[in-house]
């Protein structure tokens, strides 16, 4: 049993033991300003030192409920990490399931895994609801707290991780939100901070650039891409030196460096600087940058556009980068005045059975008959324009159509054979970067559609024809090929498992070395004469049949550059 002794009359009690917390320094300042020696410095009245004690008490009170509300944000944010875990593994899980089931299964076996996703997409809203309410507490803890860091830290982050979120979607009026409330947060912080430099840097965006090229020592001068009267369109920035380029600042944004050797062609180069990246053209699996190799003089013609190698941003929902090796391609696609040339050479060949397969033809009444040809054939075994059955005559500037794949393949063979060189069909994706350049854009020149900018039916004020090549300038990719939203839609080779590597790089297979083992769909990619704004994107994709032929379908060639 504890005994406390008693004191005698008078006797003081001992003093308490002294609390080791550290006194604030507002309430520190209160007493020692009404301690002061100096008369002057203390309160003058023991009611102005009541008031400020009073402030005081006040303002701490106030700190505590933000301290107290931050708190409990932090706890929502937590709740939303573990129920996004949650659904993550259900992801998963439902993705391995659908990919071990059976394609035709009995729809109760679906069921369970129904149920999982639905469970999945469930958890995901209840996390999205968690970090609301942690928004919702960080801002009623400013209310209490004006200058509070703790809770403009944690909202600058969370505005940050929407910004991105944003930024990857595309969302321009997600991404103006977060970068206004971004910005408030983190200049609220200090500015010396670790924390606030972070998040300035950030929201500055800049990059660099990484370039080489052989051969070395090629200057080169950068444009970007601004976007002016609907269309982006290329803005001078500065000449930054030759070749090697090593970590230059620049800009976020989409750019095109124009690379100018006194030894060989000008090659357009573009290139996109993501935020706070650097695009340095190292192939996959690789952190070496491969040079850009330059053709010499001579090694293009001037009908032909050189797409150097790297990386490029494919698809339309889901974006994905792919690396392409460098290839050359037609400017143009083949008029009508280049394919005469090839019918003709096959007649004086002795092939012409062959030639009589690949001439235009209308459309036949059914798939076993051969519709008449559009091309006339005179008596010394050369092919004429004449007219069609519309009573059209086509121009010899025309774009070639109503071919079938068999067609625009005996072509491509015919004129590697007469050059000396590969030339081929493109692949999707060979074409895909030659149409968009690497930025992603839905058409060559930017995201919005506008009839007077490429060859379709709502472009002309009289009937619907085909144009001269060489029409709609503005239908020009970065690259500068020409015609790929409109006047004649492209033959290509269609994606397949073999086409794309894991690796995610582009690739001529080694299956595609002869007509016989191609697949019996392939792909005719951009936009035609007939067609309208929507038929023109880059996204368009609709495999038919080889056999198929139509009024807009045509082709172009390709060959790799350099020859690996």
């Amino acid at each position: 049993m504890h005994l406390t002794p008693l004191r005698k009359k008078g006797e003081l009690a001992s003093p308490k033991k002294l609390s080791k917390r550290p006194i604030p320094d507002e309430l520190n300042t209160i007493v020692m300003k009404s301690l002061s020696i100096d008369k002057e410095e203390r309160y003058p009245q023991a009611s102005e030192l009541g008031k400020a004690l009073q402030a005081w008490l006040e303002g701490s009170k106030r700190q505590r409920q933000a301290i107290r509300l931050v708190e409990e944000a932090k706890q929502y944010q937590r709740e939303a990490q573990k129920l996004q875990a949650q659904a993550s593994t259900l992801q998963q899980k439902t993705k391995e399931l659908k990919k071990a089931l059976p394609k035709q299964v009995e729809e109760t076996s679906k069921h369970p895994i129904w149920t999982q996703e639905d469970r999945a997409e469930k958890l995901l809203v209840e996390a999205t609801l968690k970090e609301l309410q942690a928004e919702q507490s960080f801002h009623s803890a400013l209310t209490y707290a004006p200058d509070f860091q703790e809770a403009h830290l944690a909202l600058a982050t969370y505005y940050k991780k929407e910004h991105i979120q944003a930024e990857k979607a595309s969302s321009q009026k997600q991404l103006a939100r977060a970068k206004s409330f971004l910005e408030t947060h983190c200049y609220k912080l200090p500015p010396s901070s670790e924390e606030s430099t972070s998040f300035r840097l950030y929201l500055k965006g800049n990059g660099a650039l990484c370039l080489e090229t052989i051969p070395s020592n090629a200057k080169v001068t950068l444009y970007r891409f601004k976007r002016k009267n609907r269309r982006l369109q290329t803005e001078l920035v500065e000449s930054i030196g030759h070749t090697p380029i090593q970590n230059y600042s620049i800009p976020m944004g989409s750019y095109v460096a124009e690379i100018a050797h006194p030894d060989c062609e000008l090659v357009r180069y573009p290139f996109k600087i993501e935020r706070m990246q650097r695009w340095d053209g190292c192939p996959p699996n690789s952190t070496q940058t491969k040079p850009i190799q330059l053709p010499k003089k001579g090694q293009l013609q001037s009908d032909e556009i050189y797409v150097p190698c790297g990386w490029y941003l494919s698809g339309n929902t889901t974006i994905e980068s792919l690396w392409s090796e460098g290839f050359v391609i037609k400017k143009y696609p083949v008029t009508n005045a280049e394919y005469l040339l090839f019918l003709d050479d096959l007649m004086k060949t002795g092939q012409k059975e062959l030639a009589l397969r690949c001439v235009p033809r209308e459309r036949a009444g059914t798939a076993t008959e051969q519709g008449e040809m559009i091309y006339g054939l005179n008596d010394k075994g050369s092919f004429y324009l004449r007219p069609d059955a519309d009573g059209d005559i086509w121009h010899p500037q025309w774009p070639v159509v109503m071919l079938d794949y068999f067609c625009a393949y005996s072509y491509s063979q015919w004129f590697s054979q007469k050059t000396l060189l590969p030339w081929r069909l493109p692949l999707d994706g060979e074409w895909e970067k030659a149409y968009r350049g690497v930025d992603a854009r839905i058409y060559p020149w930017g995201h919005v559609w506008e009839p007077n900018w490429s060859s379709s039916r709502d472009s002309k004020k009289e009937r619907a024809l085909p144009s001269i090549v060489d029409s709609y300038p503005i239908d020009q990719s970065p690259y500068g090929v020409r015609g790929l939203a409109g006047n004649a839609v492209d033959w290509c080779i269609a994606w397949d498992k073999d086409v794309v590597t894991q690796e995610r790089i582009v690739q001529y297979p080694n299956f595609l070395s002869d007509y016989s083992s191609l697949d019996r769909k392939q792909s005719p990619r951009g936009g035609g004469w007939l067609g309208t704004g929507d038929s023109g994107k880059v996204t368009r994709y609709h495999p038919v049949e080889t056999s198929f032929s139509y009024v807009d379908i045509g082709f172009r060639l390709l060959r790799p550059f350099p020859l690996i």
